[in-house]
């Protein structure tokens, strides 16, 4: 099935690596990952490497036997925007009393006692909101899309999503001006918006600045934001907003994203009039749990905060090192929409049926520091 006849049949599904997330090995993977697995669309960082690793990523799952291969989609933003930011701090400036908090909230365990490292954060700012001595500030992300999208690259990215806020009608505008020359070449355009004042209004008028008008159109609606790892309850909110979406009666499809995550499928059940949904942090999570066998990750702590005057926490272990230098020694076997793993260590399971692709995963260490232990 085709991204565009998945998306008028309502069987849409798109893979969300993160407007801000420049881990080149993890977006290679992933896109290698998950387009085997049959998604329709991978979305990426607007920034010429993190473009090349996922084409190089879908390059190697086509030797491999992927039957269809997604669109490639770029994430731009009209203002400032959450997605489009990350973490920085330094650590040497953390007190020493302070029990770090930020650690163990990290999806991508990007953080260690040295601070923060900028290629695997994707900004969903929970170490903002946790660190009690409010050190940790945010550096926008920008990008320049025409150079990317009419250079050399720009015939391998098939769709472009904006990012807008409330209250910005002028600066979409803008950007679309910007982008004019080359939406005709483009096969969609998604818009992905939170819930705002006077919704209804505030999406036509972004309609009537849409010319030229793009092929496809997808109205994005980020329900809860970056938040689909944490619990099945944050998909609510984006079907609460969908819902809302699809009874103006908008031209185009509609799309749940923000907190999507297991229980995103039922709630398509139970509205056929959704196109589809987005995956992005749960995607990541059930990437990394797959590929590295559900091994505990140095930031992944499951620990309470140390008592004051008590030792600081330590990290877990990391998981060991592949000895390929290119390849991880684990098996991916994907089916047709289910991921699971086999390391070899006992005969392959009854459920290898005719047609099961088996895959080596161009290795990549766990997101997160190489070191072991830290203080």
């Amino acid at each position: 099935m085709t991204p565009d006849q998945a998306l008028r049949s309502h069987r849409w599904c798109k893979l969300i690596c993160g407007a801000s997330y420049h881990h080149v090995p993890a977006i290679r993977n992933l896109a290698l990952v998950y387009g085997l697995a049959g998604v329709n669309c991978i979305d990426v960082a607007a920034d010429p490497a993190i473009v090349q690793a996922a084409v190089e990523g879908l390059a190697v799952a086509h030797t491999l036997g992927m039957v269809q291969r997604p669109w490639l989609m770029i994430s731009l933003s009209d203002g400032e925007d959450p997605h489009f930011r990350k973490a920085v701090f330094e650590g040497d400036r953390c007190p020493s009393e302070c029990a770090r908090p930020c650690l163990p909230v990290c999806p991508t365990h990007a953080i260690d006692h040295r601070g923060v490292t900028a290629d695997l954060c994707y900004g969903c700012g929970r170490c903002l909101t946790v660190c009690p001595w409010q050190r940790i500030e945010t550096h926008p992300q920008t990008y320049d899309p025409r150079s990317l999208l009419m250079g050399p690259l720009g015939a391998e990215i098939q769709a472009i999503e904006i990012h807008t806020q409330p209250g910005r009608e002028t600066a979409f505008a803008g950007l679309w001006q910007h982008l004019a020359p080359v939406v005709p070449q483009r096969q969609a355009v998604s818009v992905s918006f939170p819930e705002m004042p006077d919704l209804e209004a505030s999406l036509r008028s972004r309609l009537a600045r849409m010319q030229p008008p793009p092929r496809h159109l997808i109205w994005q609606v980020d329900g809860r934001p970056m938040s689909g790892d944490i619990g099945r309850g944050t998909a609510r909110a984006a079907l609460r907003l969908g819902e809302k979406v699809l009874g103006f009666g908008l031209p185009g499809f509609v799309q749940l994203a923000g907190g999507t995550n297991d229980s995103t499928a039922a709630d398509l059940v139970q509205q056929p009039g959704l196109a589809g949904a987005a995956f992005g942090g749960y995607a990541l999570r059930l990437w990394w749990m797959k590929c590295w066998h559900g091994r505990r990750s140095p930031g992944n702590l499951s620990r309470r905060p140390r008592r004051s005057g008590g030792p600081r926490p330590r990290l877990g272990r990391q998981h060991p090192p592949c000895p390929s230098p290119h390849l991880c020694p684990k098996f991916v076997i994907l089916r047709k929409e289910r991921a699971d793993t086999h390391d070899g260590s006992h005969p392959p399971r009854s459920y290898r049926q005719p047609g099961t692709v088996v895959a080596h995963v161009a290795r990549s260490p766990p997101p997160g520091r190489g070191s072991t232990r830290q203080p």
